[in-house]
């Protein structure tokens, strides 16, 4: 398996039709949450990692590659790692987290979208919330909610362990 890089061999496009048409069906049924759901974005994570679809490096000459073939799964997991990428480099992370280079930030804040709160930067709303979730104390489920108060302010983060192990963001909204 030799992930694209600036340019993709002969092969390449066949090879990530296959993955891209494996990772539609893996991500539906992770979708579907519970212990098979957990399992299967694990595997799904795992999977397109060993393509280098989560990776920074020459991400742009991938995602490129991926938008010609007309890949939007592939292409959304690509560009989710990028805009990861800047968001660890980002000056309010730096402020809120330090220089810990590994975020607790599921692909699927990026790559899902989630909407940044009124009155907030995007790069300090996702800040608050890794840090939020950071200092919490998270029992051993797989996903689960945090509810933050402060003051007038109500938040509800969404948390799951994509890694099985270490609990990350996966979208939070204003109550």
């Amino acid at each position: 398996r030799v992930p694209v890089r600036e340019e993709p061999h002969p092969d390449e496009e066949s090879m990530m039709r296959s993955v891209e048409s494996d990772a539609v069906e893996d991500d539906r049924v992770a979708s579907l949450g519970g212990a098979a759901g957990a399992a299967k974005r694990r595997f799904l994570l795992i999977h397109l990692a060993s393509y280098g679809l989560l990776e920074v490096a020459h991400g742009e000459a991938r995602a490129t590659w991926l938008e010609r073939w007309q890949l939007p799964l592939l292409l959304g997991f690509q560009r989710a790692a990028l805009a990861n990428g800047d968001y660890v480099r980002s000056s309010a992370r730096a402020r809120r987290i330090g220089d810990d280079a590994q975020a607790r930030v599921s692909v699927d804040w990026f790559r899902l979208g989630v909407a940044t709160a009124d009155g907030w930067d995007a790069d300090d709303w996702l800040a608050f919330c890794e840090r939020a979730l950071r200092d919490a104390t998270i029992g051993d489920g797989y996903s689960g909610e945090l509810y933050i108060h402060q003051g007038s302010f109500r938040c509800v983060l969404q948390w799951r362990r994509d890694d099985a192990v270490h609990p990350v963001v996966v979208s939070a909204r204003l109550r």
